[in-house]
């Protein structure tokens, strides 16, 4: 009925469909007001390359239809997340979910995890979500963030002694290294990868290419990076204009002096004179309360799923 195809790295056909899949599970959840329309070449960012470290999975039909996708990382604890088409038959969705993480599973064990693993079920009573409920009957459920939406301006100013300044990171060696060393410090409890200039140079390039975007860098008074937004705008599902608030950062050692406030102040100017219509982001699981002293509200919470390996 259908084959897994266990060494996709992006291109042709798949990848049209799996940005399908994932806009149809968007509007199945009702987000057609924030989120937007993926296409393949999203879709290939997220899979080219090779990595010993993850796992990249399309269930493809005899007919050639892709009708789930997946993949998997070697993390602490190791994570899986499968994405069955939620508009075919949920007797085949089952199936495809399924074959999709037993194939996982195989791997991360072949890869030493052992233990637990993190199933990420998508938004709470979603589509995927009751599916993966029914395919493994009693899971232990972990909450693992939420989209949520800025209400209202923030206000923030840069505390005495920082500097905020658009970087260029799709030009600027010295402006993604900088970028780099925040993000890496700022997750690192968060169960995020630690990642090198060259991982993110093609994302970069690939966003800048793609949107309006605005890189707002935090600097001390010596030129240190301590923290940093990323905003771009884009065309919803709906038709309208949505800011999407793709990284917030700030590390440990500048927290508590209003860096974050500042960061996303600037950031919110920046897209609404550029006709922002709504401003989201999808937060980091745990730091929902952080975003809720922001100005955020939570739309939908997202699930992961803790199962024995």
């Amino acid at each position: 009925m259908f084959r897994l195809v266990s060494d996709y790295r992006g291109g042709g056909r798949i990848s049209e469909e799996v940005a399908e899949i994932i806009k149809a599970e968007h509007l199945t959840t009702g987000l057609a007001s924030y989120c937007e329309p993926w296409d393949a070449g999203i879709v290939d960012l997220w899979f080219h390359g090779d990595f010993d470290d993850r796992l990249f999975l399309a269930a493809v039909s005899s007919g050639g239809t892709t009708l789930g996708f997946a993949w998997a990382h070697l993390t602490e604890p190791c994570m899986m997340v499968p994405v069955p088409d939620p508009r075919i038959p949920p007797g085949l969705g089952l199936s495809v979910a399924e074959a999709m993480v037993s194939h996982a599973a195989r791997w991360l064990l072949s890869k030493g995890c052992r233990g637990v693993v993190d199933i990420h079920a998508g938004y709470r009573y979603g589509c995927r979500h009751m599916l993966l409920r029914r395919l493994f009957r009693s899971p232990v459920e972990m909450r693992a963030g939420a989209l949520m939406v800025l209400e209202g301006e923030p206000r923030g100013e840069a505390p005495p002694g920082y500097v905020l300044r658009e970087a260029s990171p799709h030009k600027s060696r010295e402006d993604l290294e900088a970028l780099v060393v925040v993000r890496n410090d700022a997750f690192r409890d968060h169960g995020w990868e630690q990642v090198e200039a060259d991982d993110l140079k093609p994302y970069y390039e690939d966003l800048y290419r793609r949107y309006k975007v605005a890189v707002i860098l935090a600097e001390d008074a010596v030129g240190t990076p301590a923290g940093f937004i990323e905003v771009y705008l884009h065309t919803n599902l709906a038709g309208g204009l949505s800011g999407y608030v793709s990284m917030l950062a700030v590390a440990h050692t500048f927290r508590g002096r209003g860096l974050a406030r500042a960061l996303l102040t600037r950031g919110y100017r920046w897209l609404r004179s550029r006709g922002a219509e709504t401003i989201y982001l999808h937060s980091v699981g745990g730091l929902e309360e952080f975003y809720y002293k922001l100005g955020f509200r939570e739309l939908r919470p997202t699930v992961r799923l803790r199962l024995p390996l």
